[in-house]
């Protein structure tokens, strides 16, 4: 039985089987809790970022929302979903990260003629403003590009 369930994109690819939400619960002890952080597919902006950068609009076996993560999670006692990612997604744009097969990541600085601290100035904007979006607007949550699962036996 544990406290203290954690998991990093784990849900996108179990929670297609019957009875994993039940699973969970039956190896948790009361008032546990688990967290897990996920990929979103909720709205039209993540699918266009995702597109225009990564060439998909899924990543997983599910295409997660908050609606079919609720309705997963409706065994436990809470449920909470806390989407962010929305502006911040933007430093794909900014930033290269190539795999190549059999050569080592790439990564660095997508536009050189930009100065290094009016990069980091404006991904801490576009964080302080994705902060502001999910804590105190309800589209906070269908924007997001990612998600925190907080679960409550």
């Amino acid at each position: 039985m544990f406290d203290v369930v954690i998991g990093k994109g784990v849900l996108h690819h179990i929670t297609k089987y019957p009875g994993t939400a039940e699973e969970l619960l039956r190896i948790m002890k009361p008032g546990a809790r688990a967290i897990f952080l996920e990929n979103l597919g909720n709205g039209p902006v993540w699918r266009a970022i995702r597109r225009l950068t990564m060439g998909t609009t899924n990543f997983g076996d599910i295409n997660l929302s908050n609606d079919y993560l609720k309705d997963w999670a409706k065994p436990f006692s809470k449920c909470k979903i806390r989407g962010f990612h929305v502006l911040f997604m933007a430093k794909r744009f900014f930033f290269i990260r190539e795999e190549k097969e059999n050569s080592p990541i790439r990564k660095g600085h997508r536009f050189s003629s930009v100065p290094w601290f009016f990069t980091r100035m404006m991904l801490t904007a576009a964080y302080l403003v994705d902060e502001i979006l999910f804590n105190y607007t309800p589209l906070g949550n269908y924007l997001g590009g990612m998600c925190l699962v907080f679960l409550r036996k």
